[in-house]
């Protein structure tokens, strides 16, 4: 009898320990506690199947909506418990933060923390999400990290380093959220902690510092087109479906949302064939879908905006240092400057078709576009030097040979400049000494012409 009653137990535990995490797998995919009966019934009609036996232990496991929104308040309970804990054992400690508007244009303020203890044990967690209704100035957005701060048992003087966003009313030193912590930190006889502009916001900040918008306006304009108006979307939908398209549908770029911007170009420009084809049929054709400088321009910056994406997947993650960071950004500039480098190449190889044609004026606008895309090349003012000599404005040659002398970055395009000013300051009338004479053979033995 005793053993049949140690039995029943075991089993209601166990249906018990069961039902807790699937609460906690609902509660980490964001899905709705509804889904817990659902779930209920689909064990057991698997439990029907693989093993009739055992369909009444299924059966004893509660999900309904109630019980796991229960489930879900103990393991918050919990958690909560463990992380004061641990808080109570911080030698130094640091906070991230990151206010941001939702749906509903109420702001949300996510409070971070990262703590050591003597051990040299790291805990990183969520501790609070603040709902914030009313205004949200630097002492707002304090008082509610100070009730974080309060309600975890933290002392102010172990804080070393705060993370922010960015935002004037997190960094300001007097009004801001930094400039308040310090002013309780000095109280409490602390020392004022290091202030960090988080790098996750810096990379987005800088790729929406790209001014890409010759290409990514008439993209958005098209998908807001194709997919403002239901019937349109379902015709594009089907009309992917029928040429066997790749992807079925187009994504809308969101500016907030940092990923969407390399998704939405990479995703037109596969698409790039079908959309022009819809279009005619709607009598609202894309003409730059036929320009192939445009084209060129929409692949390089979907290239671009992708490399970009992978860096920001790349630089997230818990437990990360600074260093970490730091080193991962280092080693990301060399990719993505020979992303620019190429393109760059790329221009100036069509500059030198055009001025070959006798297209003086389109070869030194390919030339400056290469210019731009990676000034710290000599070659592309070198170029753009000879274009300018062809055309018979010679002093913005001479200034265009005077920056590749100076950037330096190959033997090739700096010898070819130095001749190549040499002969134009002779052409103007300019005295050489014996040196700049005795330099001619030299750079003309290396087996580089001046034009």
């Amino acid at each position: 009898m005793q053993f049949v009653f140690k039995k029943k137990a075991v089993e209601k535990e166990r249906a018990t320990r069961a039902s807790f995490h699937v609460a906690n797998l609902l509660a980490k995919k964001g899905k709705p506690f509804t889904d817990g009966e659902l779930i209920k019934k689909c064990l057991n009609e698997v439990a029907k199947e693989m093993c009739p036996e055992n369909v009444d232990l299924f059966s004893a496991i509660t999900l309904s909506a109630n019980t796991v929104a229960r489930r879900v308040e103990h393991i918050e309970r919990n958690i909560k418990s463990q992380l004061k804990d641990k808080a109570s054992k911080f030698v130094c400690f640091s906070v991230a933060l990151d206010e941001s508007i939702d749906v509903s244009d109420t702001s949300q303020l996510l409070l971070f923390i990262r703590g050591i203890n003597a051990n040299f044990e790291i805990t990183e967690e969520l501790v609070s999400v603040h709902s914030m209704h009313g205004t949200t100035t630097g002492i707002d957005i304090f008082r509610e990290v100070e009730k974080s701060v309060a309600e975890y048992n933290l002392e102010w003087k172990k804080l070393k380093c705060i993370t922010t966003d960015g935002g004037r009313n997190m960094c300001g030193t007097k009004k801001g959220l930094v400039g308040q912590i310090n002013k309780v930190i000095e109280n409490s006889g602390g020392l004022k902690p290091l202030v960090l502009h988080c790098i996750l916001h810096q990379q987005a900040l800088c790729g929406k510092h790209l001014d890409l918008s010759s290409v990514l306006d008439p993209v958005i304009s098209t998908v807001n087109y194709i997919r403002s108006h239901g019937l349109k979307h379902r015709q594009f939908h089907d009309f992917l479906e029928e040429m066997n398209a790749e992807f079925p549908d187009l994504p809308y770029y969101t500016s907030v949302r940092w990923l969407s911007y390399g998704k939405i170009l990479a995703r037109f420009f596969e698409l790039r064939t079908e959309i022009e084809i819809f279009l005619n049929e709607k009598n609202h054709s894309q003409v730059l879908l036929k320009d192939s400088e445009w084209l060129w321009k929409l692949a390089f910056s979907a290239d671009l905006t992708m490399h970009l994406n992978d860096f920001n997947l790349w630089i997230q993650g818990e437990t990360s240092l600074i260093c970490d960071l730091y080193s991962k950004v280092k080693a990301f500039q060399p990719k993505i400057l020979t992303a620019f480098e190429q393109e760059a190449k790329s221009w100036e190889v069509r500059g030198v078709q055009e001025a070959e044609d006798g297209n003086l004026d389109s070869s030194i606008h390919m030339f400056t576009q290469a210019i731009q895309l990676a000034p710290q090349l000599s070659s592309g003012y070198n170029n753009r030097a000879q274009a300018l000599r062809l055309k018979g404005d010679i002093q913005g040659a001479l200034e265009d040979l005077d920056k590749a002398i100076e950037l330096n970055t190959g033997n090739s395009a700096v010898c070819k400049a130095v001749v190549q000013r040499a002969i134009l300051r002779r052409y103007k009338g300019y005295s050489f000494s014996r040196y700049s004479l005795l330099l001619f053979p030299v750079l003309l033995s290396l087996g580089f012409s001046a034009f």
